[in-house]
């Protein structure tokens, strides 16, 4: 009898340490802060700073304000882009296409090592010069949740969950395809991913755009 209740707690107890190893949705707090950094990896140069406030929530919502400062090639400052939106507080997206809803599912919560999924994503290009027709490019999404990893970004030093996306992609006119893969470490304690690699690559496999995102500096309500 003691052996079975000795086993049993033995079990329950890597159960829990299981569970304390996944990560759940976060949830948002009316002052988070967040601001970014994007560069060329091609060039290190600085492409791009974004910064992101919440400005409320309310249930699976929240309403996001964004400040986004574009440098150009020759180091010049563009004019900020300012912006306010609504997205779900889980981080993933719900977009409308020819009148259906699609699902982005960019986080399967709770994430846990090994964790995998996918979506597919549509979306209707303009012409191209010279055509009337309008271009469908289709997007088939797969994630893995590869494991915990420490990494230190400008911002500090943070536990995060590295996910890696692969993209396929199809354009129907004229006929095209391509592949992309993104590198995402999210941490629990920024809420957020404090840092993102993505990576696009020709039909021979020759890598074409390359950069990097990094989180600089954040203000969180971990309560």
């Amino acid at each position: 009898m003691r052996v079975l209740i000795a086993l049993a707690f033995a079990i329950s107890s890597v159960a829990g340490a299981a569970q304390a190893q996944s990560i759940e949705a976060p949830i948002p707090t009316q002052g988070d802060s967040w601001q970014f950094q994007t560069i060329n990896l091609w060039t290190s140069n600085l492409i791009s700073r974004t910064s992101k406030k919440t400005i409320g929530a309310s249930g699976e919502y929240v309403r996001s304000y964004f400040d986004t400062q574009s440098i150009g090639q020759n180091g010049e400052i563009m004019k900020p882009e300012v912006s306010e939106g609504t997205a779900r507080a889980d981080l993933n997206q719900v977009v409308m296409y020819r009148g259906e809803k699609q699902e982005r599912t960019w986080y399967k919560w709770p994430l846990v090592q090994g964790k995998k999924w996918s979506h597919q994503i549509k979306e209707e290009l303009p012409p191209i010069a010279g055509a009337t027709q309008t271009r469908t490019i289709t997007s088939t999404v797969n994630a893995e949740v590869i494991g915990w990893e420490t990494l230190e970004v400008p911002a500090g030093k943070f536990k995060t969950m590295k996910i890696v996306y692969k993209t396929s992609w199809v354009m129907d006119s004229p006929s095209a395809t391509g592949v992309g893969m993104s590198t995402s470490w999210y941490s629990p304690d920024a809420k957020i991913n404090v840092q993102s690699v993505y990576e696009s690559f020709g039909a021979d496999g020759s890598p074409q755009v390359r950069t990097k995102t990094q989180l600089i500096h954040y203000q969180v309500n971990k309560s």
